[in-house]
C-alpha cells in the first residue's frame, strides 16, 4: 500500500467509527424515556470522563516509544503500557464505585428510583473502564507496526460492538441494565481481540526493556495526558 492509501484508511476508520458514536448518542435519545436518558448520560459522561484521565497520554506514548526499543522488546513494550493503564483503570473504577455509593448525597434532586439505577449501573461501568483501558494502547501498536488495515479493523469492529452491545437490549425493551452488561461484553470482547493480536503479531519477547524505561514512560504520558 503507498502511504496515500495508508492514510485513508486510517481516516475512513475513524470517520466511520465517530459516525457510529454519533448515531448512539441519536439513538439513546430516541430509544429512552426523558429519565432514563438523563440516567445513562450521567453514567456515560463519567465514564468517558475517567476514561479520558484514565488513559492519560500512555497510548500516544507508543508512537513515541515503539522505534526506541529493539524488536524483541516490543511486545514487553505493549504489555508494561497495558500493565500502567491498567493501574489507572483502577483507581478510576474505584472512583466510580466510590460515586456509586454516596449517589444519594451526590444528586439530592433524583427520584429514588434513578439514584438507584446510578448505584446499580456505576459498579458496571467501572468494570467496563477496568477492562477497556488496558487495551487503550493496542490501536496505535497496529500503527507503529505498519498495520493500518488491523488498525482500521480493530477499531471498526470494536465500534459496532459497543454501539450494538448498548443499543441492542434497549431496542428490544431490557432495559439500562442489560444494556450496560452488553457494554460489558464490548469490553471483554476489545480486552481479548486486543490481547490476542499482540501475541499473534508482535515477536515474542527476546530482550528486557531498557533500565528505568517504566519511569520514563511515566514522564513522557503524564505531561502529554493532561
Amino acid at each position: 500500500m503507498s502511504l496515500a492509501d495508508k492514510a485513508g484508511v486510517v481516516v475512513f476508520s475513524r470517520i466511520l467509527t465517530t459516525v457510529v458514536d454519533l448515531t448512539t448518542a441519536v439513538a439513546l435519545v430516541r430509544i429512552l424515556p426523558k429519565e432514563e436518558f438523563g440516567v445513562i448520560s450521567y453514567i456515560l459522561v463519567i465514564y468517558t470522563s475517567v476514561r479520558v484521565f484514565a488513559t492519560l497520554g500512555f497510548p500516544d506514548s507508543i508512537f513515541y516509544f515503539f522505534e526506541r526499543v529493539g524488536v524483541g522488546a516490543r511486545r514487553a513494550l505493549a504489555f508494561q503500557t497495558a500493565g500502567l493503564l491498567g493501574a489507572l483503570a483502577l483507581v478510576g473504577a474505584a472512583v466510580m464505585v466510590g460515586v456509586a455509593l454516596f449517589a444519594e448525597t451526590l444528586l439530592p434532586g433524583w427520584s429514588a428510583e434513578n439514584v438507584q439505577a446510578v448505584e446499580q449501573l456505576l459498579p458496571l461501568i467501572a468494570l467496563v473502564v477496568l477492562l477497556e483501558v488496558p487495551s487503550w494502547p493496542f490501536d496505535n501498536l497496529m500503527l507503529a507496526s505498519d498495520r493500518q488495515v488491523d488498525a482500521a479493523w480493530f477499531q471498526i469492529l470494536t465500534s459496532l460492538t459497543r454501539f450494538f452491545g448498548l443499543l441492542g437490549p434497549l431496542w428490544l425493551g431490557y432495559g439500562l441494565v442489560v444494556g450496560m452488561w452488553g457494554l460489558v461484553a464490548y469490553a471483554v470482547t476489545r480486552f481479548v481481540g486486543a490481547f490476542w493480536w499482540t501475541l499473534r503479531v508482535l515477536p515474542p519477547k527476546t530482550e528486557p526493556l531498557p533500565a528505568g524505561f517504566a519511569k520514563e514512560q511515566v514522564r513522557f504520558s503524564v505531561p502529554l495526558g493532561l
